[in-house]
């Protein structure tokens, strides 16, 4: 039987198209672009073809080809960056990776230094980083005076928030979610907590009534007092 085709890259010959078609479909030796049929001598050389051609989308931290217009999909499916494609591996990562494209655009309630987050800046505050000298007792005991203190904090913690005491001596959440009563030994984790746009179970945000009231308490009350 006259083999009338010839594959060059394997010096083999096929009876028919075919046979050839086959054998470039399952050689190793062979990627072949279902697009354009392009030949090339391995995946990366494949892969620089759908670049240069746009035959397919890539993603570069998968190795991977996309179907042109399922690239958006298949960040989402990956948990990866919308702005950086970078893969983050679950939603808590995902949130966590986005403040870094984030804007400063928080202003110190109490010095000029912005934060990319409000939680990022309560932390600020509340760990005496601030040139203000407010601290997390300034933080808890105006928390305590707030009208919303009975849903963000746990009762019989209130009295020695008033009384500016340093929880770190005490066992226990003095702080808690209205949304999903999770507790937090912190005011900064409760902000950060309802922050994340990851969490399960739990309908308090940022801009929901309670933790909107506070913050807005908060900021009136440090503003008003430094400057």
């Amino acid at each position: 039987m006259t083999k009338r085709h010839w594959c060059r890259r394997c010096d083999r010959g096929f009876v028919d198209l075919a046979a050839i078609s086959q054998h470039q479909q399952n050689s190793g030796r062979h990627n072949i672009c279902n697009k354009c049929y392009y030949d090339a001598e391995d995946w990366e050389a494949l892969l620089n073809h759908y670049r240069r051609r746009r035959c397919y989308e890539v993603c570069d931290a998968c190795n991977i080809a996309i179907i042109p217009g399922q690239m958006r999909q298949h960040l989402k499916d990956e948990f990866a960056c919308f702005t950086c494609k970078k893969h983050c591996g679950n939603e808590h990562n995902l949130e966590q990776h986005k403040i870094v494209h984030a804007s400063a655009d928080h202003e110190c309630w109490a010095c000029p230094r912005q934060f990319r987050s409000l939680p990022a800046m309560i932390l600020h505050l509340e760990e005496g980083n601030c040139e203000s000298g407010l601290s997390h007792l300034d933080l808890n005991e105006s928390t305590a005076m707030s009208r919303q203190w009975p849903l963000i904090i746990v009762h019989e913690w209130r009295d020695i928030l008033l009384a500016r005491q340093d929880l770190s001596q005490y066992r226990g959440m003095a702080f808690v979610c209205p949304g999903c009563e999770l507790t937090f030994r912190k005011l900064s984790a409760f902000f950060q907590h309802v922050a994340s746009t990851s969490k399960y179970g739990c309908d308090e945000y940022l801009d929901s009534n309670a933790t909107r009231k506070l913050t807005v308490f908060l900021k009136n009350r440090h503003y008003s007092t430094l400057t």
